[in-house]
């Protein structure tokens, strides 16, 4: 998780909670959705380790 896309090299896939309160997957300088190609109804599963 982080807080914004510049914390992650170009082409890194991240987590972050959006402007409207959602968690956001996303791919730093790219596009989530070509590389994961999501379904609807596709399960997400998020693990957020503290360290």
């Amino acid at each position: 998780m982080v807080n914004t896309f510049g914390e992650r090299p170009l082409g890194t896939l991240i987590a972050l909670i959006g402007s409207s309160g959602y968690v956001m997957l996303a791919i730093t300088n790219g596009s989530a959705a070509q590389r994961l190609r999501p379904q609807i109804g596709d399960p997400v599963s998020v693990e957020l380790f503290v360290g």
